[in-house]
C-alpha cells in the first residue's frame, strides 16, 4: 500500500461515497487497476489522507517492490486527477504528498512456540502468557478485488508471549508484523498499536532476562505481566471494555 495526501478539499458528508463511485467507474474502464476502499481521514483544515492504493506482489522480491513503488505513485496521481475532474469538492485541491515508500502488509513471519490463528481471534481465546490485548478487526486486503470488503469486528483477544519466540532459537524476541501468526490472524495482529505492544513486551522481557540471568523461555510470566501492567498496558479484556 502507498498512502497519499490531498490538500484543500471541500469536506462533505458524501465525499467518500463519491470518491468510491469515481474509482469504480475508472476501474471498469481500465484507467486504474486494483484499489481498496477508499478510506479517507481528515487532517487539519481541508487536507485528506487517503488509504486506497493496492499493488499486489511479493514483498521479498526486489522487482515486485520496485513495481509497487512505481505503480503506487502512478495510481495515486491518476486517482487525484480523476477526482479533480469529476468532483466539485476537488476543484481547488492539490496533490500534497505521498508516503516516502510503499508499505508491505505481509511478508515473512517466524514459526514461533505458538502461532496465533483466526479462530483464536474470533473466539477471543485467552492465554496464560498474554502480553498484548489485540482489538483490531481481521483486516484482509484481497489481492484480486477492489473497493470495500468484509472486515469482521472481533472481541478483544490475547496475543501470547510465545508468538514472539522463534522455534529453535534462544534469547531472540521477534515482535510486530513478523511474529508467529497465520496469514488470516496477521490481518488483525499486524496493526501499529499491536506491534507497539509486542515491541514493549519483547523489550521488557529481554530486560528481565538480562537482569535475572534467565533465557527467553524462562522469563517469569507473572513478573513480565506485572511490569507491563505497571506501565499502563491493559491485559484484561474486562478492563479494556470499561467506560466504552
Amino acid at each position: 500500500s502507498l498512502h497519499f495526501r490531498i490538500g484543500f478539499v471541500e469536506l462533505t458528508f458524501e465525499l467518500r461515497r463519491k470518491c468510491a463511485a469515481v474509482l469504480e467507474k475508472a476501474c471498469a474502464a481500465g484507467k486504474i487497476g486494483l484499489y481498496g476502499g477508499p478510506w479517507p481521514a481528515t487532517f487539519s483544515g481541508r487536507d485528506i489522507y487517503f488509504n486506497v492504493i493496492r499493488t499486489p506482489g511479493n514483498a521479498t522480491n526486489p522487482q515486485d517492490w520496485t513495481n509497487a513503488e512505481i505503480q503506487g505513485r502512478r495510481d495515486a496521481w491518476t486517482m487525484f486527477e480523476l477526482w479533480k475532474e469529476a468532483l466539485p469538492e476537488f476543484k481547488d485541491a492539490y496533490f500534497f504528498t505521498s508516503g516516502p515508500t510503499a508499505g508491505s502488509r505481509e511478508s515473512r513471519r517466524i514459526v514461533g512456540d505458538y502461532t496465533l490463528t483466526g479462530d483464536d481471534i474470533r473466539g477471543a481465546k485467552r492465554q496464560d502468557d498474554v502480553v498484548v490485548l489485540g482489538a483490531w478487526r481481521i483486516d484482509r486486503h484481497p489481492k484480486d478485488a477492489t473497493g470495500y470488503h468484509d472486515q469482521p469486528i472481533v472481541p478483544p483477544y490475547d496475543i501470547s508471549y510465545r508468538t514472539l519466540l522463534p522455534q529453535g532459537v534462544e534469547n531472540l524476541w521477534v515482535a510486530g508484523r513478523c511474529h508467529s501468526a497465520t496469514s488470516e490472524a496477521l490481518a488483525s495482529s499486524r496493526v501499529t498499536a499491536n506491534s507497539m505492544g509486542m515491541g514493549q513486551a519483547a523489550g521488557t522481557a529481554a530486560a528481565i532476562a538480562r537482569a535475572t540471568g534467565v533465557d527467553s523461555r524462562s522469563v517469569p510470566m507473572a513478573e513480565l505481566q506485572d511490569r507491563l501492567i505497571a506501565a499502563d498496558v491493559i491485559l484484561d479484556p474486562e478492563s479494556a471494555m470499561q467506560g466504552l
